[in-house]
This record gives C-alpha cells, sequence and structure tokens, in this order.
C-alpha cells in the first residue's frame, strides 16, 4: 500500500482522518467527489494447484489369468525377457540334426597358382623315313625376247673356235653327277697378228705461212723478168675444246660430290669448226688428296639417256698434282663438226676435288642433259662402254679441256 508522502501512514488511513490530512495537506479544498470507477477484473477463483503427493506403494500382483488358445498364424516371436534372478538350469540334450538345406550360388573361388613344370621325360626314338614320290617336272616356259645387242666391245686376244657338240646316246640321261673341282686357268694365248692400219685421220690443215720478203730489184736489164721466189714455209695450229673457261670456274668439286659412291662426272662440249683430233685431255686439280684411280675421257651421245666412251686416258693411280693436269689419250679421237661431246672425268682419289662451275638445270629435258653424273663406276673407263646420263641433281660441269694435236 502506498503511503502518505506527510505523515507516513497509509495513505487510506491518511485520507480517512480528514482533520489530520487536512493537518498535513495544509488545509487544501476538498473537491467534489468524482464518478466511480469502473469495477476491475474478477479475481482467478481456483487458486494455485499444490505439489503432487508423493506416490504410495504397489499393490500386489494379481493372479495370472488363464493361457489363450495358440494362434492360427505365426506370431511375431516378442523380445527375450531378462534373465531371472535363479540359477541357471542344466544344458538340455542336442537336438536332432535338421535337414540339409538348398545348396547356396556362391562365387568360384579365384584360380591357384602354377605348379612347377615337372621333369621332360626321354625323348621318343625317331619313326622311320617317309618314302615320298617325286612331283612330275613342270612344262618349260616359253622363251622370251631376245634382248637387244649391246654395243661392240673392245676387241681382245683371239677366242679358239668350239668344238663341235657330240651327238646324244641312244640311253636314258644319267643323274647329274656332283660338279667337278674348277680346273686351272689355261695359259694365255699368243698375241694375234697386229690389224692393219685404220685409214688416215682428218686432221686440220696447217695455216699459210707468211710471205717470204721481197728479194732486191734487180739491175735493170734488157732480158725478161725473172721467176717469182718461193713461198715461205707452214706455221702450226692451236684449237682447243673446253666445257667452259678455266678463268669461268667457281667452285671445287670433290670426289664424293653429293654423298656419291664411285662417281664419273660429264659435260657437253660443242665443235663448231672443220673436224678436229684430240690427242690429250686437261682437268684443273684443287685438292690432291691420297693416290687411288683417275681417268679422263671422251664419249658420244648415244641417246637423250645415254653416252658411249669413244676415248680413254690411261687409269692413273699416282699422286695428283695440284693445278692443271692433262693426261694422253691412249689413241687420238676425231671431234666432228656440228656433233656434241661429253668430256668426262673419274675421280676416285680420296679427299681430292677438281675445279668446275655450276651449271645445267637438275632435270631431265628434251635433248641431252648439260652435265650428269653416274655412280658405282668402280673397273677403269674403256672404249665402248655405255654410261647412264638420267642423274642430273648435281648441276655442276667440271672444266675440263681436250687439246689438238698441234695445240
Amino acid at each position: 500500500m502506498k503511503r502518505c508522502q506527510y505523515c507516513q501512514l497509509e495513505a487510506c488511513i491518511c485520507k480517512q482522518n480528514v482533520q489530520y490530512f487536512n493537518k498535513h495537506t495544509r488545509a487544501r479544498p476538498i473537491g467534489m467527489t468524482g464518478p466511480t470507477g469502473p469495477t476491475g477484473p474478477a479475481g482467478t477463483p481456483s487458486g494455485v494447484t499444490g505439489m503432487t503427493g508423493a506416490t504410495g506403494p504397489t499393490g500386489a500382483t494379481g493372479a495370472t489369468g488363464v493361457t489363450g488358445p495358440p494362434g492360427t498364424g505365426a506370431g511375431i516371436t516378442g523380445a527375450t525377457g531378462p534373465t531371472g534372478p535363479g540359477p541357471v538350469g542344466p544344458r538340455g540334450g542336442t537336438g536332432p540334426v535338421g535337414p540339409t538345406g538348398p545348396t547356396g550360388i556362391g562365387l568360384s573361388g579365384a584360380t591357384g597358382s602354377t605348379g612347377n613344370t615337372g621333369v621332360t621325360g626321354p625323348t621318343g626314338s625317331t619313326g622311320a623315313t617317309g618314302i615320298g614320290l617325286s612331283g612330275a617336272t613342270g612344262f618349260t616356259g616359253s622363251t622370251g625376247d631376245t634382248g637387244p645387242t649391246g654395243p661392240q666391245g673392245v676387241p681382245g686376244s683371239p677366242t679358239g673356235a668350239t668344238g663341235a657338240t657330240g651327238p646324244t646316246g641312244p640311253g636314258p640321261v644319267g643323274p647329274q653327277g656332283p660338279t667337278g673341282a674348277t680346273g686351272l686357268t689355261g695359259v694365255t694365248g699368243a698375241t694375234g697378228p697386229t690389224g692393219n692400219t685404220g685409214p688416215t685421220g682428218i686432221g686440220l690443215s696447217g695455216s699459210t705461212g707468211a710471205t717470204g720478203p721481197a728479194g732486191p730489184t734487180g739491175a735493170t736489164g734488157i732480158g725478161p723478168t725473172g721467176p717469182t721466189g718461193a713461198a715461205g714455209g707452214g706455221g702450226g695450229g692451236s684449237v682447243f675444246i673446253q666445257t667452259t673457261t678455266l678463268g669461268s670456274v667457281n667452285t671445287q668439286i670433290p670426289f664424293n660430290v653429293g654423298a656419291g659412291n664411285n662417281e664419273v662426272l660429264g659435260a657437253l662440249v660443242y665443235n663448231s669448226e672443220v673436224p678436229t683430233v684430240v690427242d690429250r685431255l686437261a682437268c684443273y686439280i684443287t685438292q690432291i688428296g691420297t693416290a687411288g684411280q683417275f681417268q679422263l675421257a671422251v664419249g658420244l651421245p648415244t641417246s637423250t639417256t645415254t653416252v658411249q666412251i669413244i676415248g680413254v686416258t690411261a687409269n692413273y693411280t699416282g699422286t695428283l698434282p695440284g693445278g692443271l693436269f692433262i693426261l694422253p689419250l691412249t689413241t687420238p679421237v676425231a671431234i666432228q663438226e656440228d656433233t656434241p661431246y661429253y668430256l668426262i672425268i673419274k675421280d676416285q682419289d680420296n679427299g681430292s676435288a677438281y675445279g668446275g662451275i655450276t651449271a645445267g638445270y637438275g632435270t631431265t629435258v628434251a635433248g641431252s642433259p648439260i652435265n650428269f653424273r653416274e655412280q658405282n663406276v668402280v673397273n677403269p673407263l674403256v672404249g665402248g662402254e655405255i654410261l647412264s646420263t638420267t642423274d642430273v641433281s648435281l648441276s655442276l660441269t667440271p672444266w675440263i679441256a681436250a687439246l689438238t694435236v698441234d695445240s
């Protein structure tokens, strides 16, 4: 309850004691009594529920009821009850074995590892050799077409006449006997007689010699005029044919250029003059190398893809000199006018090189190629030999000159 702020009594008591109230309120005038306020809400009729009392003791368990009849279906097995406090009874006897259940379908186990190889048994005896019949001999095939006749070789020693074949005997042909040992090489036959001298070659005529000096004027005579003096002696010529000029050489050509093997290189030349007889060939050595085989030759094109050797130098096996190198032909060669020829070099001196120029097309053309290479030429070049001119991949022309008899 709220207390009066002046007398500290309860406000309701202070207000009932009007005299005391006025004294303390300093005789403030009392106004008219106001209207009665609205009735407050009713209080809760029920009091607060008290605390729950303690649980009384459990009553005695009633008697067990009669067991009902068994159910018609299989009931659900109840959970196992707790073990009673009594002692465990004795173990019952083993019941009869139930019927075997169906075989399960299980996965096959993993294959075991391979066992060790057993000892090899003894080898059986070899069977008897069978007797097979030989097959019939096949028919002989037809003879192929005869190939073209090769160029005529260089004449050699005369071959003796072949003896006539003896007649075939009437009996059957016996089996072929074993090949006999190779017999000794026969003695070389005697050298044949020297052939007739060939026709005279077509050489160049020497130029007309200079006219001799005029004789002194004779005294004026009265007789007839004297005879004219004889002409002076003839002079020598100096003509040669070359694949290019020596001053135009701009490259060194090694003995195995282009990774080749036993190579021969050739280049075209052309003679526009009257027929010329040459007896020597020259080249320009830029690197000496190790002595091997070295040879120069003259060739005549027989088609746009082949050339035939018509003149050779001897096969040089000494150490090459540096610079200009001249070798004589074994036989002079007549170079006809308005006819292309090949001048050819064969260098098998390991590490050597010779002068030349870059020329040609690097591909085949309608005519004979400007230059060519032939590989795997192991033996020295000989007259009548045919070389192929189809390899034009290098585009290199060696400097080779053919010197005339009078040069």
